[in-house]
């Protein structure tokens, strides 16, 4: 199949990327594209940059499994089954992409946005612990990550980045936050045993079990253009995997206890 991307601008971050419109069949998407191309993490992670896009996907995957809303969102794949085709219109101003096995692309958000601050804070407010649990980026001074729909009691993030890595100017580093968790069996184990008993009630009242997030992480399914849905194992490596699991079940375990008091985390019967 060949997909044929359409750059109208550049980047409005650090990482490469721009806005622009997939062309699938009859469908035109206006989206928002970006990748990753290089790393400063060193040769014992297994994290590597041409798969920043799907550890973002799966971060989108996991907010919304927690009950937070996103624009629609999904990978191109440069692959035997895909060809990508991207073309830059006149007014696009930016480097021309790199071929990259993967990209990010999430749909544009159209309509009118709320201009009441005071609800904004709120809403932002209730949902700090689920953007605390996924280890995401505070917002609350970002208003362009995030986009209230007027009328709305609900927030639409736009952009979460990744919640185990960061990628600037496309460059993965190590986030501060997970510098400090001790990926170790012995402390992985000890975790993921706690998390079993934990749950979470997302904001329409719905438990989520922690262990279970973390268990079912490689069949976390992620939609690909022109491909359907695939699963986080059908896109990247068993030791990306194994890893991503043991930071999420640190950082869960971790957040659990520091929000011990809210009742919005409960325990399960064993």
């Amino acid at each position: 199949m060949i997909i044929d991307v359409y750059m109208r601008s550049g980047p409005s971050g650090s990482n490469p990327g721009g806005k622009g419109n997939i062309h699938i069949t009859h469908e035109n998407i206006p989206s928002y594209i970006k990748y990753c191309n290089s790393t400063s993490l060193g040769r014992e992670s297994p994290l590597i940059p041409d798969n920043q896009p799907v550890y973002e996907a799966l971060t989108f995957a996991l907010a919304r499994e927690l009950g937070l809303s996103t624009p629609e969102d999904a990978l191109l794949h440069n692959d035997d089954e895909t060809q990508l085709n991207f073309t830059y219109l006149p007014g696009f101003k930016g480097k021309a992409f790199d071929m990259v096995p993967f990209y990010f692309s999430s749909r544009l958000i159209e309509g009118n946005e709320s201009k009441d601050q005071a609800s904004a804070i709120g809403l932002l407010a209730r949902d700090k612990v689920y953007r605390d649990l996924l280890n995401l980026a505070d917002v609350s001074g970002r208003r362009q990550n995030v986009f209230i729909p007027e009328g709305s009691q609900n927030i639409i993030y736009l952009d979460l980045g990744c919640s185990f890595v960061d990628a600037q100017h496309g460059r993965l580093s190590q986030r501060n936050s997970i510098k400090k968790l001790k990926v170790e069996k012995k402390s992985v184990k000890k975790s993921r045993k706690r998390l079993d008993k934990m749950a979470i009630e997302t904001p329409s009242h719905r438990l989520v079990s922690l262990g279970r997030l973390v268990e079912e992480l490689p069949k976390t399914e992620l939609r690909v253009h022109g491909q359907g849905y695939k699963t986080l194992d059908d896109l990247i490596s068993q030791r990306e995997i194994n890893y991503i699991q043991s930071v999420y079940a640190l950082h869960f375990a971790r957040e659990a206890q520091r929000y011990s008091s809210d009742p919005r985390f409960r325990r399960r019967a064993a």
